[in-house]
């Protein structure tokens, strides 16, 4: 479970592509490999594509979120490499919300490639770090600090429930 004890009152709710995520990260990658075999005969081409396929891999490694999951205390969101926890006492509220990924700003992060993550900016609220799947399974989380996160899983729902509760519980 994401790698970690999630606890008895825990749940996990799994991170799934759109269909545009899934055309993205494979179209990416096929076209980069297509690239590598069309330069193998260029040294400096071809290793330049198989960098840039590697960058790439590795940072979705990284970033793009599996699952989002709840602990006693927090709500966390599951990466393949390391985690990124929320305190229920750091949020100050949390909505259901449908980020406009074509008309919002992407200032550093992906969109698409390996899902949605990364620093973006929206009109309606912000800026933001996203770590989603789907910009339809989505919900803002808006810390005490200022910060913004909109999260996203295939059943949102369950888990704006298990966060109001928690943050209801650490008052």
């Amino acid at each position: 479970m994401c790698g970690f004890n999630i606890g008895l009152s825990g749940m996990k709710q799994q991170v799934t592509w759109n269909w545009l995520a899934v055309i993205l990260t494979l179209g990416t990658m096929l076209l980069l490999v297509i690239g590598m075999m069309a330069t193998r005969d260029d040294p400096t081409k071809y290793y330049f594509l198989g960098f840039l396929l590697l960058g790439l891999l590795a940072m979705n490694w990284f970033y793009s979120p599996r699952a989002i999951a709840t602990e006693d205390n927090s709500i966390v969101v599951c990466r393949r490499l390391k985690r990124k926890k929320l305190q229920f006492s750091d949020i100050k509220s949390i909505s259901y919300y449908t980020p406009q990924v074509f008309s919002g700003l992407k200032l550093c992060g992906s969109g698409g490639f390996g899902g949605y993550w990364g620093w973006y900016s929206a009109a309606d609220i912000g800026t933001y770090f996203a770590y989603f799947g789907d910009p339809n399974s989505c919900f803002l989380i808006e810390l005490k600090n200022g910060r913004k996160y909109v999260l996203g899983c295939d059943n949102p729902e369950s888990i704006i429930e298990e966060v109001k509760k928690g943050i209801n519980n650490s008052k």
